[in-house]
């Protein structure tokens, strides 16, 4: 991150969430191919200057879904447009 410019203390933010112990949780069997997609795609975040993260690069959403031979891919879409918004919150809430 620190190639790219990032500020050292959203680096320092990331080491820390990084070192934090994750629970298990439970997920839905008809969420499951959702929470696939959306972990496939951990690659396809567009980052703004000093680390801003934007949102899910929607050509690359795009790919993806047709890499994993996603059937109805609106669906998946809206789905993981769901899980893109949450996820922002998340973020944006950890470093406001």
């Amino acid at each position: 991150m620190r190639q790219f410019g990032v500020d050292e203390q959203v680096i320092a933010d990331r080491e820390r969430n990084d070192s934090v112990e994750e629970k298990p949780f439970e997920v839905w069997q008809e969420n499951e191919p959702a929470l696939r997609a959306f972990l496939a795609l951990g690659t396809q975040w567009r980052i703004g200057s000093a680390g801003t993260v934007l949102g899910l690069r929607y050509e690359g959403v795009c790919a993806a879904l047709t890499m994993m031979q996603v059937k109805d891919q609106s669906v998946m879409f809206g789905d993981l447009q769901v899980m893109e918004t949450a996820a922002l919150e998340v973020w944006r809430s950890q470093h406001d």
